[in-house]
């Protein structure tokens, strides 16, 4: 990043990193980093690109919610009206109760498009290794107490 200059600075959703990063991943270029972001938007974004965007719109809509907790709060999707509070507690931001629970009934709504996340294939294979592992270690344990049994007797 030497010699570059910095234009602007603004936050991105994890809807938006997955877009961005799903396109780069075609170049040659696409190092570990970008890969290990790309599979953790990939696990925990929640939302497509056009839901994202909608219900960030209607959030901004929502008067002393900021930016930043605008993107928390359509990246986390809380439930609950305390979850919605702990992520505005950082900003300090308080609002009244008919802005929270205006909050909550956007974030149910969005929440009714939910995708579901991409998981690496190598997770699932992983998985039935560890299976197998496990039952031929059953095996092992059954047969030391063969052993066991009969050097007692």
């Amino acid at each position: 990043m030497l010699g570059r200059k910095e234009v602007s600075s603004a936050p991105a959703g994890l809807a938006l990193v997955k877009s961005v990063l799903t396109d780069r991943s075609k170049e040659a270029e696409f190092g570990y980093e970008q890969q290990v972001c790309l599979d953790y938007a990939n696990r925990f974004c929640k939302l497509s690109q056009t839901h994202y965007d909608q219900l960030l719109d209607d959030l901004r809509q929502i008067e002393g919610l900021s930016l930043d907790c605008a993107i928390k709060i359509a990246d986390i999707l809380p439930a609950h009206k305390s979850s919605v509070q702990v992520i505005l507690a950082k900003d300090k931001i308080t609002l009244d109760d008919s802005q929270l629970l205006k909050i909550l009934e956007l974030v149910t709504q969005a929440s009714k498009n939910r995708i579901e996340p991409i998981i690496a294939s190598t997770s699932q294979t992983t998985s039935v290794s560890s299976k197998s592992k496990d039952s031929k270690e059953d095996k092992n344990d059954d047969s030391d107490l063969k052993d066991v049994k009969s050097t007692s007797d």
